[in-house]
C-alpha cells in the first residue's frame, strides 16, 4: 500500500467536522482513535486524538492542536510525526487572497477535535 497524495478540496472555513473528515481522517480515523485507512503505510501509525484531553491534566490542548495545524515547523517541535502534513501551506493555498482563513480552518477542526474527547 502506497500513500497517494492528492489536492485538497475547499470546504467552509467554520466547518471543522467536515474538514477533519476530508482532511485527516485517511490517518486518525473517522473517531479520532488513529486507524484510519492510511494508518498501516505511516512509520509510527497516527496518534490517538480521543486522548489529548487525558493526557493534558483534564484540559483539551487547543493552543498545541491548533498549532500542529497552523504553523508546520511548531507542530514538529511539538511532538507531532514527521509524516504529517504541513496543513498551513495547504489551507493558505485553498484561499491566497486570505491567508488569515488558514488559522480559522485550524482553529475549526481544533474545536471539533476537542468534541472527539473521551470523557
Amino acid at each position: 500500500m502506497k500513500l497517494k497524495m492528492t489536492r485538497i478540496r475547499s470546504l467552509p472555513v467554520e466547518a471543522g467536522k467536515e474538514m477533519y473528515n476530508s482532511y485527516c481522517a485517511a490517518c486518525h480515523g473517522e473517531n479520532g482513535k488513529g486507524y484510519g485507512p492510511a494508518w498501516p503505510v505511516l512509520s509510527k501509525g497516527a496518534p490517538d486524538l480521543t486522548v489529548l484531553t487525558l493526557h493534558n491534566q483534564g484540559r483539551f490542548p487547543k493552543y498545541k492542536v491548533t498549532t500542529a495545524l497552523s504553523q508546520f515547523g511548531e507542530s514538529h517541535q511539538l511532538g507531532t510525526r514527521a509524516e504529517m502534513p504541513d496543513w498551513y501551506k495547504a489551507f493558505v493555498s485553498l484561499d491566497r487572497t486570505c491567508p488569515f482563513r488558514a488559522g480559522v480552518r485550524a482553529r475549526s477542526i481544533s474545536n471539533y477535535v476537542e468534541t472527539l474527547q473521551v470523557r
